[in-house]
């Protein structure tokens, strides 16, 4: 019986043992504050510095906290700060001696971290993590890298199976660009790559080229998120040049030649017209004399036959 009671007593002890272990990873997780960051992506320029702020809500008061901002894992961690000091010790390799804290006023909550020099394998998400004690709470955030690249490189080249094409080239570009050729109708292949690197693109860019077509021709590079492009104006290769010019002598001698047909058949119609009046005059004078002549012998008197006289 006495054992019967012991396990009796010691039953409730368990269950509220379970119940405490069950409640415990909440106790530790909740924090009477929110995390909050930038609800669109910050943009950042290649070889530039980028901060990333976050700020507690309610605005209370962050100097005691531990402030970390980090990428798929907590730990090893982009930047870490509490009690006022870095804690370089659990920086990520690729981020040593380039951040640094930003105290936005962190008696209100409101901090950063500033990446310096950024890199294109700088974009993508980000966690902002306030720990308070056992509590914490964190925000994602965005970091867009945008970089402009080299300016364009046109270059005329020659094939044997394919003509004449214009290559255009330029590479460094963070993200892909868009690329446009002006002055060549004909479709064009394109090309992109990016480096193993540095993540950055290059394009290669070709049009055939059309022989007299076109004097020049251009092509422009451009970074949609950034608004800016880099162009590059060209001209047909001397060949082309002289081959156009030719082509439009020719053509001007050919409308020369068929003007000057032109007026030669309107002065040949012209003086064969003047020549037909003319005989047409004529015809009409000589007519008109003719009939004036028979009008003059009809009013002349006609002689008497004579006859022989007898005397």
């Amino acid at each position: 019986m006495a054992r019967i009671g012991s396990g009796a007593a010691s039953l409730p002890r368990s269950l509220v043992f379970l119940v405490f272990l069950k409640l415990l990873p909440l106790a530790i997780g909740k924090a009477d504050f929110q995390v909050l960051g930038p609800q669109q992506p910050v943009l950042a320029v290649l070889g530039k510095d980028a901060e990333l702020p976050c700020w507690l809500s309610p605005n209370i008061s962050a100097h005691l906290m531990e402030l970390r901002w980090f990428r798929e894992q907590p730990s090893p961690a982009v930047h870490v700060h509490h009690a006022g000091q870095d804690k370089i010790g659990e920086q990520m390799p690729e981020y040593h001696n380039r951040t640094s804290f930003v105290d936005l006023d962190m008696a209100q909550g409101k901090a950063a971290v500033r990446i310096h020099r950024v890199t294109a394998s700088d974009n993508g998400s980000y966690h902002c993590l306030f720990k308070e004690g056992r509590a914490q709470e964190a925000a994602t955030l965005w970091l867009q890298v945008a970089g402009v690249g080299s300016k364009p490189r046109i270059q005329v080249i020659h094939t044997q199976d394919r003509g004449v094409w214009a290559e255009c080239t330029s590479d460094g570009w963070y993200p892909q660009p868009e690329i446009k050729w002006k002055g060549q109708t004909l479709p064009n292949e394109t090309k992109f790559s990016v480096s193993a690197n540095t993540s950055l693109w290059a394009v290669v860019s070709r049009v055939a080229l059309q022989d007299g077509a076109v004097d020049s021709f251009s092509c422009s590079i451009s970074n949609t998120l950034l608004s800016e492009e880099k162009v590059a104006n060209s001209h047909l290769p001397a060949p082309f040049s002289r081959g156009s010019q030719l082509r439009k002598q020719r053509l001007a001698l050919a409308f020369s030649l068929l003007a000057m047909g032109l007026i030669m058949a309107g002065v040949i119609y012209l003086f064969g017209n003047c020549q037909r009046k003319a005989y047409r005059t004529q015809l009409t004078e000589e007519t008109e004399g003719g009939r004036d002549e028979q009008s003059q012998q009809a009013s002349m008197p006609r002689a008497m036959p004579l006859h022989g006289v007898l005397f």
